[in-house]
């Protein structure tokens, strides 16, 4: 589920802060997020030309256009500078980061407005298929956690034997990866598993198939 931030702006005079301190939580990995900017002209003259621009941000928060540009507002006139953005798996949960817009007029900055998110957690405990698939001799495995745990990455061959395992002590919630070389193997297929383990939870496991060719 994404998420609409709805906030206000002013031109030409001091921006109030209806949510002032607010921190905006973003559902993990999302796309379809949505702010929106009211913005209005308080002056007593017309303003031709009004840009609103992302100008500072993360780089896990994606933008599909970082800049609106307003048609002239009238004195006493508002319009709406609206920006879709999406956010990546790499986005570290629950930290607080801040996007820092800017209100133009002509090429003057009139004013700036600040708006504070996070990403949730995911909700779920997964295993992605690894990539490349098939590989050689390298691939990366992916996983996501939706609370700190205890990680174990296992990895079998046809017949059931352990060729690999690594251990992670109290991975944090959000999105990992891990780059396995299987140089000294033969080519076929292996098994990885993942283990997840956190205080008074059963333990979570999750496997998948891949293809070793040389």
């Amino acid at each position: 589920m994404a998420t609409r931030i709805v906030l206000i702006g002013f031109i030409l005079m001091l921006v109030s802060h209806p949510a002032w301190g607010q921190i905006y939580s973003i559902p993990f990995g999302s796309d379809g997020n949505r702010i929106e900017l009211d913005v209005v002209n308080v002056g007593e003259t017309k303003s031709n030309t009004i840009e609103v621009v992302a100008v500072s941000y993360p780089n896990w928060v994606r933008f599909e256009e970082p800049s609106q540009r307003l048609n002239a507002l009238n004195s006493t006139q508002q319009s709406k500078a609206g920006f879709t953005f999406s956010i990546s798996k790499e986005a570290p949960v629950g930290t607080i980061s801040t996007l820092y817009f800017e209100i133009k007029e002509g090429d003057t900055i009139v004013r700036t407005k600040e708006i504070r998110i996070e990403s949730e957690a995911p909700k779920q405990f997964m295993l992605f298929q690894n990539y490349p698939n098939p590989f050689n001799p390298s691939t990366t495995l992916s996983w996501q956690l939706p609370q700190k745990m205890n990680v174990e990455l296992s990895i079998f061959n046809t017949l059931g034997q352990r060729v690999f395992t690594t251990l992670f002590d109290q991975q944090p919630a959000g999105n990992h990866t891990f780059n396995w070389q299987a140089g000294n193997l033969a080519s076929g297929v292996y098994f990885y598993e993942l283990k997840g383990a956190s205080p008074n939870q059963p333990t979570l496991r999750k496997t998948g198939k891949m293809l070793l060719i040389k």
